[in-house]
């Protein structure tokens, strides 16, 4: 079996709720990555920007430099020092199941639909 992404995905209205949630993950990788010229890495200003504006709710906690250094660390798997769009698509994905345990725990969450 081959998947064959589209390229461009046009984002319309017949497109379901879940295709417009995985365009926005990747228009927000690209958002932030190209800040410094590189729109294939994250550079850790870059990973405290995305944060700070696009998972307020979420991580909270994260707004120091030393949080946002050992957050890196943890998720930069080759040690580069940046996040690739594999390490990023990881954080995002364990981000998610964390999203998905709490509701299934009866959590509240702070962005409900």
């Amino acid at each position: 079996m081959s998947f064959k992404p589209n390229p461009n995905p046009n984002p319309n209205p017949k497109c379901s709720e879940l295709e417009k949630c995985l365009t926005g993950i990747v228009h927000v990788f690209h958002k932030y990555a190209k800040k410094d010229g590189d729109a294939t890495k994250l550079n850790k200003q870059e990973l405290k920007c995305l944060i700070q504006n696009e998972l307020p709710n979420f991580l909270k906690d994260c707004k120091d430099q030393k949080t946002i250094d050992e957050l890196m660390k943890g998720l930069d798997e080759n040690q580069d020092q940046q996040l690739d769009f594999d390490e990023y698509i990881v954080a995002t994905a364990a981000l998610a199941v964390k999203i998905y345990l709490d509701t299934s725990a009866g959590k509240s969450q702070p962005c409900k639909k």
